[in-house]
């Protein structure tokens, strides 16, 4: 699948190309990219895991698990496998107190672990958004534009091998709205 116009055009490629950063904060309303782009990161760092993936990817609701214990996973190294997975979803509703434990870990992250946080409205104010921001490791899927769209889906047709062309992708834009994961489909 090609990478969407916006922000994860580059990151979805560098994963692609096998660029990948420890830390990865994946946020906006743009779910279908959002999960998109996770699934790159998966596929990049466990694909070839075999059946070391199980003991190498640990999936974390932030509502529940304080981000101490995600910290401390994140600095596990992997079992069986060159690296280790550790997804935190909902990052967005996690205080900004209860997120400092991931500051040190911004700025000396494992080498040998992916960290992937998720969430939807990041408050870009809060101490640990600002410096994952400054260290390349926030990135932001919003939804396309209208004018975005017919691109998007033209490049989308082009990646699967459909023939598709301007008139007909715009068409469909405009029919089926800019609920990307409909449009995917």
């Amino acid at each position: 699948m090609s990478p969407a116009p916006g922000p994860d055009r580059d990151v979805i490629g560098a994963i692609a190309s096998g660029q990948i950063d420890p830390i990865y904060c994946l946020h906006g309303a743009e779910r279908y990219l959002v999960d998109r782009c996770l699934a790159a990161i998966r596929q990049a760092v466990l694909g070839s895991a075999g059946g070391g993936a199980s003991f190498n990817h640990d999936v974390f609701d932030l509502k529940e698990a304080p981000m101490g214990r995600v910290v401390s996973t994140a600095r596990t190294m992997p079992m069986m496998a060159r690296r280790r997975l550790v997804i935190g979803k909902g990052v967005d509703e996690v205080k900004a107190p209860e997120l400092e434990p991931l500051l040190p870990y911004v700025e000396d992250p494992n080498p040998t672990t992916c960290l992937v946080l998720i969430g939807e409205k990041i408050d870009t104010r809060f101490k640990v958004f600002a410096t994952l921001r400054k260290a390349g490791y926030l990135h932001e899927f919003a939804p396309l534009r209208d004018r975005e769209l017919t691109g998007w889906l033209t490049r989308e047709a082009r990646q699967r091998q459909i023939g598709l062309d301007n008139d007909a992708a715009s068409a469909l834009a405009e029919m089926a709205g800019p609920d990307l994961g409909r449009l995917s489909q």
